[in-house]
């Protein structure tokens, strides 16, 4: 058994690699204004271009699946690196066609990051017997409010978007010098690792996170865009937008950390997606920018739960040799939200205005807490009450076909 310090100082690593791929994400939205400008593209061209993010991270997940399996925890210093090493690219375009091999890069080395920090989260969970995903989420939402009320502030003081995402991947690079030398897997004990699966309960859950993702990524990536564009803010009030959703994630994630046993997956799923509509349909109606952020707030304040909820299911559900290709197979299902957020707000955008297209992802909210019920029906098994209400893993059905394999 692992002293207290050692385990608080391997979780603090692991907030630590979360909060390293928020920082990223979080001054990447604040920095998008500037990036459109330099390169000269409008709302549609840009949210093309931005296609090109989940379009290579989708691949990348579902290789990096049996990756996870193998080496586990040991994966996520390399994974941080390689994403430090691309961060910079956006800021060096200039124009939407030089856009595309940058956002291929990021594509790639997030998509491998993803899977690597989620399925380094779960393998935690599983080992301890408590559940940590909301607190190391919080890591996530953390960095990028940090980083987007800086980056937006800097961006006041003229600052190049190279400079910005430069100084932020050298950050990176250092968080994962810290991750390094991590504890490995354990010993495989049979099973299938290294084979990727979809069953019935993984495509549902990726599906949900796939709603949730698709919010969360329209709202980082067009909230700065709304303020500044559709309601004339300045630059340091645009990067409130992201800042405040973010501030509201980290505020939702630690009480969820805190609150979340006492009530139901699928309550706290049904909740989220209702609210968080209310919250984006507000921003989107909003006549001034301040409105706006009240809607913004309110959205991440609400949408905060889904994804840890989720993913902390995911690895609940899953034995540990194959922990890291589940959690690819759901993390990849879900980047079809990354896939379609981009291309349906900015071409509804386009089209009808930025307004309309952000109305439309409250209505993502409401499919996704009409659908979260779904969830109780997985035929969970509540155990371990004494250790945080963390459950067995999901039941195989009465035909004998898995849900989830367990072993």
């Amino acid at each position: 058994m692992k002293s207290s310090p050692t385990r608080a100082r391997e979780t603090w690593k692991l907030v630590g690699a979360f909060a390293a791929f928020g920082l990223f994400w979080g001054g990447f939205a604040a920095a998008l204004p500037a990036i459109k400008e330099a390169t000269g593209t409008t709302e549609g061209t840009l949210g093309l271009a931005l296609f090109c993010i989940p379009s290579a991270a989708l691949p990348a997940m579902l290789l990096s699946g049996p990756w996870a399996d193998r080496y586990g925890r040991r994966m996520l210093a390399p994974a941080l690196a390689a994403f430090a090493l691309v961060t910079v690219g956006p800021g060096l375009a200039s124009s939407g066609l030089g856009l595309v091999p940058a956002f291929v890069a990021l594509g790639i080395t997030s998509g491998g990051l993803e899977v690597a920090v989620n399925g380094a989260a779960a393998a935690m969970e599983a080992e301890r017997g408590e559940r940590i995903m909301g607190k190391v989420h919080a890591g996530f939402s953390l960095g990028g409010l940090v980083s987007s009320v800086s980056v937006g502030l800097a961006r006041e003081a003229g600052a190049h978007p190279a400079l910005l995402l430069g100084s932020i991947g050298l950050i990176i690079g250092a968080i994962a010098w810290w991750n390094r030398g991590a504890p490995g897997p354990p010993a495989r004990q049979g099973g299938r690792r290294g084979r990727m699966h979809f069953t019935r309960p993984l495509v549902l859950l990726g599906s949900l996170c796939a709603l949730t993702f698709c919010i969360e990524a329209g709202l980082e990536g067009w909230s700065a865009i709304h303020l500044e564009d559709t309601l004339g803010a300045s630059p340091a009030v645009g990067g409130l937008g992201p800042g405040l959703f973010m501030a509201a994630m980290v505020l939702g994630r630690v009480a969820a950390q805190s609150f979340g046993d006492r009530f139901k997956d699928t309550h706290l799923l049904v909740a989220s997606g209702l609210v968080g509509a209310i919250g984006i349909e507000l921003a989107a109606v909003a006549q001034n920018p301040w409105a706006a952020l009240v809607g913004f707030w309110l959205a991440g304040l609400a949408i905060s739960a889904s994804a840890p909820t989720i993913l902390s299911l995911t690895g609940r559900s899953s034995p540990p040799e194959e922990r890291g290709t589940s959690m690819a197979a759901v993390t990849s299902i879900a980047y079809l939200g990354f896939f379609v957020s981009p291309a349906v707000v900015g071409g509804i955008a386009d089209l009808a205005g930025l307004r309309v297209g952000l109305a439309a992802l409250g209505g993502i909210g409401i499919v996704l807490a009409v659908l979260a019920p779904r969830v109780g029906r997985l035929k969970l098994r509540a155990v371990g009450q004494a250790s945080g209400g963390v459950r067995e893993p999901l039941a195989s059905s009465s035909t004998g076909k898995k849900g989830v394999s367990t072993k």
